[in-house]
C-alpha cells in the first residue's frame, strides 16, 4: 500500500517513499508530460490546417458571335439589335454587329423610299466575308424576296467560297431570321433557303425552340418559326417588329450564344 503513495505516514512521522515508487512515479510523470506535449502538438496542427473551401467556379469561355443583316427599311436592323442583345447576355460572349453591302443603286433605293430609312444604320460596319471564320457563331437576318433571301444576303453568302474551300467554318454555329410583308409570305422557306449554304460550309444550324413560348401566341398576327424568328412588315412596310417578335429575337440570340459556348 505504501509503495503506491507519494507520501506515507506512520503515526505522526513522515517516512520517505521507497525508491522503486519514486522511479515509477517519475516515469509516469515523464510519460504524462510527453502525452500532453503530443496532444498539444496535434491540436496545433489541426488549428494550423487550412480550412477547405468550395472550388471556384470556372470562368465562362470566351467566344465571338457575328450578327449580320440586310435591311431595306429598318425592320431587320431592329431585329438584329435584339438578336445581338440576347447573345450579349451570355457571360464571356463578344458580339459584333455588321450589315451586308447594298447592291442596289441609289436611284432605285430613292424610288423605293429606302434611302432615308437606311440612314439609321449607316454607322454599322460592312461585313467582311473574309472574317466569317473568326466567329464561333454567325446569325444572319434578311428580308424575303419571293420566298428566298434578299439578293444582298445571297451575294454575301456567295463570297464565302474561300471559307468553304479551306473548311474554316466546319463545326461552327449558324442561325437565321427573316421578315416578310404578310403572315404567310415565305418566312419558313426563306430561312430554310439560308440554311443550305450553312450546310455546305459544314456548320451546325440552330433554330428557335418551342421553349420560346412566344411562338404559341395566336392572339395577334406575329412572326416566329422553329427554324428561326421572323417579323411581319405589312404590305407598305409600316408595321415594325412587335414586342413578341423582339422577345423571340432576344431569345434566339441568347440560345445560339449559349450553345456555341458549350461547343467551344
Amino acid at each position: 500500500m505504501g509503495a503506491k503513495l507519494s507520501a506515507c505516514y506512520r503515526g505522526n512521522k513522515e517516512i520517505e517513499e521507497p525508491t522503486s515508487a519514486k522511479q515509477a512515479n517519475s516515469t509516469n510523470e515523464n510519460n504524462n508530460e510527453k502525452n500532453n506535449n503530443k496532444e498539444s502538438s496535434s491540436q496545433e496542427l489541426v488549428n494550423a490546417s487550412p480550412t477547405k473551401s468550395s472550388p471556384a467556379a470556372p470562368a465562362p469561355k470566351s467566344i465571338k458571335v457575328l450578327v449580320v443583316f440586310y435591311s431595306t427599311y429598318g425592320h431587320n436592323y431592329g431585329m438584329a439589335m435584339k438578336v445581338a442583345e440576347g447573345a450579349s447576355q451570355v457571360p464571356g460572349v463578344q458580339v459584333d454587329l455588321r450589315r451586308v453591302r447594298e447592291t442596289l443603286p441609289e436611284s432605285v433605293l430613292s424610288k423605293m423610299g429606302a434611302l432615308e430609312a437606311q440612314k439609321a444604320f449607316t454607322h454599322v460596319p460592312i461585313a467582311d466575308p473574309s472574317e466569317f471564320a473568326q466567329y464561333d457563331a454567325v446569325i444572319v437576318g434578311a428580308p424575303t424576296r419571293f420566298g428566298l433571301p434578299a439578293a444582298q444576303i445571297q451575294n454575301y453568302m456567295d463570297e464565302l467560297g474561300q471559307i468553304w474551300a479551306k473548311n474554316e467554318a466546319v463545326g461552327k454555329i449558324a442561325s437565321c431570321w427573316t421578315s416578310t410583308a404578310t403572315q404567310h409570305g415565305g418566312q419558313e422557306s426563306t430561312i430554310l433557303a439560308m440554311h443550305r449554304p450553312f450546310m455546305h460550309l459544314g456548320m451546325i444550324v440552330v433554330g428557335l425552340p418551342y421553349t420560346c413560348t412566344d411562338q404559341f401566341g395566336v392572339d395577334e398576327v406575329r412572326g416566329g418559326t422553329p427554324y428561326g424568328t421572323s417579323t411581319i412588315t405589312g404590305g407598305d412596310g409600316s408595321r415594325m417588329p412587335s414586342e413578341a417578335e423582339l422577345r423571340m429575337a432576344v431569345f434566339q440570340g441568347k440560345h445560339v450564344a449559349t450553345i456555341a459556348q458549350k461547343l467551344v
